[in-house]
C-alpha cells in the first residue's frame, strides 16, 4: 500500500505565501507603434498594475502640483510597482503620453449608488477629431476607451451609460483643460474648468456644453495660463506688501554691518530682545489698548525708529542721573581720592565710561545694560514686528 509524502516548504518560499505578482513591463518598441496601437499598449501597461482596494495610497496623489512633480510621481509608480487607483493611473498616462501628437484632457465623475458617493477620473485623449480615454478601474467599462469617438460628448455619454449598467447615477461631470507636453513645466494642471450638474439639467444641454468646451479648450488653456501667471504675480505682491506692513522694512533695504535692516530713509531699526519695548508692542495687538500698562501700538516704520531712539535716550538719561548723583555724593563726603567712596568700591574704568555717557556715547557697562529691560538688545537678535 502506497503512501503520499508531503514535501516541506523550502526556506526561500514561506508556507501560505503565493508567488509574487509579475512586475509591469513596458512593451518593447513602443515608440515605433502607430498612435492608436501605442495608446492600447500604454493602457495594457497601466492595467497590468494591481488595483489598490484599500483606502490607503502608496504615492502622493495631490493634484495641485506642478506638472513636473506629477510626472515624477508617475516615474516613482513605475519604479515601485505598487497597487494604484484611478488618480495614479492618470499620472502614469500623463507620463507615457508626453510628446505624442494628442490633446490630453482630465475627465472626472461623481456618482451615487445606494446612498454612497463615488469619484472617478480618467484621461481623455484627442487626435484628429477622434476621442479616447486612458485609466484604471475595477470595471473595465470605466477605464479604457478606444480612439473611435467623434466628439467629447459622445465619449462622456458612453461613460454615463457604463455607469448606469452598474446602477450608478451620475451626479456631476468635471472637465479640465488640455495638459501641456513639457514634462519639466512648473505650471499646474487645470483639472476642473467645466462643471456639469447632470442631475439638475437635461442631458442634451450637457452634451452641447461639452462640445462647446472641446471646441475652445486650447484657447481657454492659453488664457488660463496667463491668468494664473497674473494671479501668482499679484499674490506675490500682496505677500510682499503684507510683509512690509508687518515689518516696516523697505523692499530695497539692506542690512548694515551690525546686521540690522536699514530703512531707505537712513535710520537703523534696533533689534529687540526679550522684555524690550518692541516685544511688548507685539503683545499689545492681543491685549488691546490699556492705560498705564506700558503697551505700545506700532503702526509705521518711523514709530519703530522713534521707539528705538526713545529707549536709547532713556538709557542715557538714567546714566546721566546716576553720574550726577554719584558726583553729589562725592562732593558731600569730600572723598574724591582715586574715585573711592566710603563703603563703595569703584573702578576707574567705570568712572571713565560714566563720564563718556554724558557726551552721548553708548554705555559699555555690561551689568547696567543687562539690568535695563527697556534697553535694546544686541544687533544680532531678530527684530520682532
Amino acid at each position: 500500500m502506497g503512501c503520499s509524502i508531503k514535501s516541506e516548504p523550502s526556506e526561500s518560499e514561506p508556507s501560505g505565501v503565493g508567488p509574487a505578482p509579475p512586475r509591469p513591463v513596458l512593451p518593447e518598441g513602443l515608440a515605433k507603434l502607430p498612435l492608436r496601437q501605442r495608446l492600447r499598449a500604454i493602457q495594457q501597461f497601466i492595467s497590468s498594475f494591481e488595483y489598490n482596494y484599500t483606502p490607503e495610497t502608496y504615492f502622493n496623489v495631490r493634484k495641485k502640483r506642478p506638472l513636473k512633480r506629477i510626472v515624477d510621481t508617475g516615474r516613482q509608480i513605475i519604479r515601485d510597482a505598487l497597487p494604484i487607483k484611478c488618480v495614479e493611473a492618470v499620472f502614469l498616462a500623463l507620463l507615457l503620453t508626453s510628446g505624442l501628437d494628442i490633446d490630453r484632457i482630465p475627465l472626472g465623475f461623481k456618482t451615487a449608488v445606494d446612498g454612497q458617493e463615488f469619484r472617478h477620473i480618467v484621461l481623455v485623449v484627442r487626435n484628429g477629431g477622434r476621442y479616447g480615454a486612458l485609466g484604471i478601474s475595477r470595471r473595465k467599462e470605466l477605464m479604457f476607451k478606444d480612439l473611435v469617438f467623434n466628439s467629447l460628448a459622445a465619449i462622456v455619454t458612453d461613460f454615463k451609460q457604463s455607469y448606469e449598467r452598474w446602477w450608478h447615477t451620475v451626479l456631476k461631470i468635471r472637465v479640465g483643460l488640455p495638459v501641456e507636453h513639457d514634462a519639466h513645466s512648473q505650471n499646474q494642471i487645470c483639472w476642473r474648468y467645466l462643471l456639469l450638474k447632470v442631475s439638475s439639467r437635461p442631458w442634451e444641454e450637457c452634451c452641447t456644453a461639452l462640445d462647446l468646451h472641446a471646441s475652445c479648450a486650447s484657447k481657454l488653456w492659453d488664457k488660463w495660463v496667463v491668468s494664473q501667471a497674473k494671479l501668482a504675480q499679484s499674490s506675490k505682491q500682496e505677500t510682499s506688501a503684507s510683509s512690509l506692513r508687518k515689518g516696516r522694512v523697505s523692499p530695497d533695504s539692506e542690512p548694515d554691518g551690525s546686521g540690522c535692516p536699514v530703512l531707505s530713509d537712513g535710520p537703523v531699526i534696533r533689534s529687540a530682545g526679550k522684555g524690550s519695548v518692541l516685544r511688548r508692542s507685539k503683545r499689545s495687538s492681543h491685549s488691546g489698548k490699556r492705560k498705564g500698562c506700558g503697551l505700545l501700538s506700532v503702526k509705521s516704520a518711523p514709530d519703530l525708529v522713534e521707539i528705538g531712539l526713545a529707549a536709547e535716550s532713556a538709557t542715557e538719561s538714567r546714566s546721566d542721573k546716576a553720574a550726577e548723583s554719584l558726583t553729589e555724593t562725592r562732593s558731600q563726603t569730600g572723598d574724591a581720592k582715586r574715585g573711592e567712596l566710603p563703603g563703595v568700591e569703584m573702578d576707574s574704568s567705570k568712572m571713565i565710561l560714566i563720564s563718556e555717557s554724558r557726551t552721548g556715547s553708548p554705555i559699555k557697562d555690561e551689568e547696567s545694560s543687562e539690568s535695563d529691560s527697556d534697553a535694546p538688545s544686541s544687533p544680532s537678535a531678530k527684530v520682532s514686528y
